[in-house]
């Protein structure tokens, strides 16, 4: 009697991980939420693979930068992670106007 054992050591493939990204916060708003289209990944098992995350898309985020992180789990224990940043800054309108009629005036 043969037995044939198959250890899966490949890692989810993941698809459509969020390129890192700016946003405005009003001055005087100590937060802004931020949405994105979530990350997917495939497991050469055929199972859909577990997924822990460290944010939400539609989530409030401070002024400051931010790592959101996806991580997916096959069911052999192989993980595959998605990390991007979401940086949030105060801006002042009538400096952001002034330099736009600079260089439009220039």
């Amino acid at each position: 009697m043969f037995v044939v054992l198959s250890v899966d050591t490949d890692a989810p493939i993941i698809s459509n991980c969020p390129d890192s990204a700016s946003y405005p916060v009003s001055p005087g708003t100590p937060s802004t939420p931020v949405t994105w289209i979530e990350p997917t990944a495939f497991d050469n098992s055929g199972q859909q693979p577990a997924v822990s995350k460290s944010h939400e898309p539609g989530q409030s985020f401070f002024v400051g930068t931010t790592s959101v992180t996806y991580t997916f789990t096959d069911s052999s224990g192989n993980q595959a992670i998605c990390s991007f940043t979401i940086s949030g800054n105060y801006y002042d309108l009538r400096s952001m106007l002034g330099y736009i009629i600079f260089t439009l005036g220039s």
